[in-house]
């Protein structure tokens, strides 16, 4: 596989499923429906957040969003395509799933620190065929918030005008988390806590 090693053009795709993700999840903060792992004060921000102000928490150069693809879908139940809280929430996934298919593909190790998925999601995202990332969109929830143990880092990507203050927050978020560390610990070794 021939990797493309351009992170410019990897960055576009990411602060662009970064744009998604926000314009979902504002949706959600308006109509009073729950954002997916999100505290309620983030929440407040993201009702009355402008175009400008999730464009440049948009920009952040990690993903915004955590993708969890590691469910058997012979197991799991399709998603209820009753009601637009969940089609909307189907379209969302498809998209995101397949622009992190495309990373995957293009190139690996960009995938990772800008997606920060883990070996063995990374290697599935990659191998999957569109009609299997399909059905797997419609499964169940895959796609969550990232940080969402970190309020005060979505208030700064939201609230923040402060050079200083994002370019902090972006320096945090690319660092590798605990929970990401251990998930990738071989058995065996200690895990952090």
């Amino acid at each position: 596989m021939h990797e493309n090693n351009s992170p410019l053009e990897h960055l576009e795709l990411v602060y662009e499923m970064n744009r998604l993700f926000l314009s979902f999840l504002q949706g959600r903060a308006c109509r009073g429906v729950e954002c997916l792992g999100l505290a309620t004060p983030v929440c407040a921000l993201l009702r009355t957040a402008t175009d400008a102000q999730l464009d440049r928490a948009a920009g952040l150069p990690r993903a915004l969003f955590r993708i969890d693809c590691d469910l058997d879908t012979r197991a799991a139940r399709a998603l209820e395509r009753d009601s637009s809280e969940l089609i909307a929430l189907y379209s969302l996934q498809s998209k995101l799933l397949l622009s992190a298919r495309h990373l995957c593909s293009q190139n690996a190790h960009l995938a990772q620190a800008f997606l920060g998925l883990p070996d063995r999601t990374l290697v599935r995202l990659s191998c999957l065929a569109l009609l299997e990332l399909a059905t797997l969109a419609e499964t169940a929830c895959l796609v969550a918030a990232s940080f969402e143990d970190e309020p005060w880092l979505w208030r700064e990507l939201l609230c923040s005008e402060n050079p200083m203050d994002l370019r902090r927050a972006r320096l945090i978020a690319l660092q590798p988390r605990a929970a990401d560390m251990n998930a990738v610990a071989e058995p065996g070794q200690r895990r952090l806590r």
